[in-house]
């Protein structure tokens, strides 16, 4: 059985939960490969990159004079000619035709990840004569462009024609097409799924990520904040985030819920991730920047005393998943997957609200009880070991080929 893992990219949180989906499935022994559109040299085996369409010189002169326009070029005039706050916005035309590349020729199952702006609709569901399971990473699959339902709602002012114009391209192009079963690794999003338009008449699983736990797992508190200079007589609030202004990581919510902590002074809020431009907004954080290395990422969730996660839309986040592992209790909202890993006073707190009043008070309630590290890390090890998520996802792959 070989399996083939189409992804636009290798980096970023959704890559990331697919290259582990790729190396579970290579440990359990599967023929799994993973193509990818933008390729930084992450050092994983199997991984390839997805030749881009070269042009004649003819047509780059005629490119350069506006005359021919690529599929990208129209994509992004239809985006320029809206105005909108959002953090993401992709198109189901592109122009890369997957199915030509001998790697999907040659496969048994397709296992399509988070494919926007790479995966070209009309021409790939049009010519696949394979299974094909979607794994899900966030909600753009079943919308039009947008990734995640309050974008769209923020901005349905300016964007919902353009938004409705791509749904439909989505529909028309998934007609007909019978052999695609949904995975989500959260039931929230299995549930948003399952009430879409597009997805809602095909079979649906819960199948949660999964982690290394050889490099995630407990490290010495004391030897941890020496590395990254951190007070060793503060409790340390960590916040995790690829990029700390994103509206939806909910840092401000955070920084808001810190004003409220009595005895600040004892209290120390730490952020990873790019430094938010208007910083200033966020004085009472200290900002670590961006975090390269599983490793020194381990020692980071060993630093803190608690994992704070204030997203407002989330689906099951890797950070949160790494934190557990490392025996770190885990404090957020009653969203998405993090409502449904998190069991408050075991492995962590779950707010009552979406409100900075809300995760004050998760947050002052925490610094009351006592969490066993040990039993945080058994918790992670039951639900999101390589070996759990790679036996589900054989099942399933086993049933789309009888």
């Amino acid at each position: 059985m070989n399996i083939l893992h189409i992804s636009t990219s290798d980096r970023g949180g959704a890559a990331i939960a697919a290259l582990r989906q790729h190396q579970a499935l290579l440990q359990a022994g599967i023929d799994s490969k993973f193509l990818c559109l933008n390729k930084s040299g992450v050092d994983i085996p199997e991984v390839y990159p997805f030749q881009r369409p070269s042009y004649s010189l003819f047509l780059k002169g005629l490119h350069k004079l506006g005359v021919y326009h690529t599929q990208a070029d129209k994509n992004q005039k239809d985006l320029n000619q809206l105005k909108g706050k959002y953090k993401m916005f992709t198109f189901p035309r592109t122009d890369f035709n997957v199915m030509e590349h001998p790697l999907v020729q040659k496969t048994d199952i397709i296992n399509l990840h988070w494919v926007g702006n790479f995966l070209d609709w009309p021409s790939f569901f049009k010519g696949i004569n394979k299974p094909v399971v979607w794994t899900l990473h966030d909600m753009n699959p079943f919308q039009g462009g947008f990734h995640y339902v309050e974008d769209k709602i923020r901005n349905a002012a300016s964007f919902s024609s353009l938004e409705n114009k791509l749904l439909e391209e989505k529909i028309r192009s998934l007609a007909g097409f019978k052999n695609l079963c949904i995975v989500a690794p959260s039931q929230w999003l299995v549930n948003e799924s399952q009430k879409s338009t597009l997805f809602r008449d095909y079979p649906h699983r819960h199948i949660p990520y999964s982690l290394d736990l050889n490099i995630f797992k407990p490290f010495d508190q004391y030897f941890a904040r020496k590395v990254f200079d951190l007070p060793q007589n503060k409790k340390i609030l960590l916040f995790v985030s690829q990029s700390t202004s994103d509206r939806r990581k909910g840092l401000n919510l955070l920084a808001e819920a810190f004003k409220m902590i009595q005895n600040k002074e004892d209290v120390m809020v730490v952020a990873i991730g790019g430094k938010p431009k208007k910083s200033g907004l966020f004085q009472n954080v200290h900002f670590l920047g961006s975090i390269h290395g599983e490793r020194l990422m381990r020692l980071a969730y060993a630093a803190a005393d608690a994992f704070v996660i204030p997203s407002r839309e989330d689906n099951l986040p890797n950070v949160m998943l790494e934190a557990l592992a490392c025996g770190t209790p885990v404090i957020g909202y009653p969203i998405g997957g993090v409502k449904e890993t998190i069991r408050s006073g075991i492995n962590g707190l779950v707010a009552d609200e979406v409100s900075p009043l809300a995760l004050n008070n998760a947050i002052m309630e925490f610094f009351q009880q006592t969490f066993d590290t040990n039993a945080i890390r058994k918790f992670a090890e039951e639900q999101f070991h390589p070996k759990v998520q790679a036996q589900k996802y054989m099942e399933l792959y086993q049933s789309c080929l009888v």
